[in-house]
C-alpha cells in the first residue's frame, strides 16, 4: 500500500492566511524508482532498496556444496542489510527441502553469492533458488 504524504499550503484570504493540505501518493513521488520485472527492485524514500530475483539450479546430479555468484539489478550505494533465500518447485518441496540446503551471503554491492548443497539426484523439474535483498 502506498504511503500518503501531506504538505502545506497558505493562501491569504484578504484577512489573514488559511492553511490547505495536499495528499500525495508515495508512487507520484520524484526519483521513486523500481523495475517489477521477475528480477527487480524497488527503492524506497528514506534510501532502503529491495531487490529480488532467482536462479534456476542445474538439472545435474550434484553432490556436496555448489554456488553462483548472481548479480543485482542495480548496486547498494552502501551495502546490503539482509538477504534470503528459497527454493521454488512446481512439484513436492517437501522432498526438495530435505535434499537441498541453500544459503545467501553478500558478495560486494552489486552481486550476491548463492551457496547449495544438494544430495542426490535432483527431482524432475525445474528447481529454482528465489533470492531478496534488502539494503541501503
Amino acid at each position: 500500500m502506498a504511503q500518503t504524504i501531506k504538505r502545506p499550503f497558505r493562501s491569504f484570504n484578504g484577512t489573514d492566511w488559511d492553511k490547505h493540505y495536499f495528499e500525495t501518493s508515495e508512487d507520484m513521488l520524484v526519483n521513486a524508482t523500481q523495475s517489477l520485472a521477475e528480477i527487480g527492485y524497488r527503492k524506497l524514500p528514506g534510501g532502503l532498496i529491495l531487490q529480488w530475483g532467482w536462479y534456476v539450479l542445474p538439472e545435474t546430479n550434484i553432490n556436496g556444496l555448489t554456488g553462483y555468484t548472481a548479480t543485482l539489478p542495480i548496486s547498494f550505494p552502501n551495502k546490503p542489510l539482509n538477504l534470503s533465500a528459497t527454493i521454488s518447485h512446481f512439484g513436492d518441496t517437501h522432498n526438495i527441502a530435505k535434499e537441498i540446503e541453500i544459503a545467501a551471503n553478500a558478495v560486494t554491492k552489486s552481486q550476491i553469492g548463492l551457496r547449495w548443497v544438494q544430495n542426490g539426484t535432483p527431482p524432475a523439474g525445474q528447481i529454482s533458488i528465489n533470492w531478496i535483498a534488502i539494503g541501503n
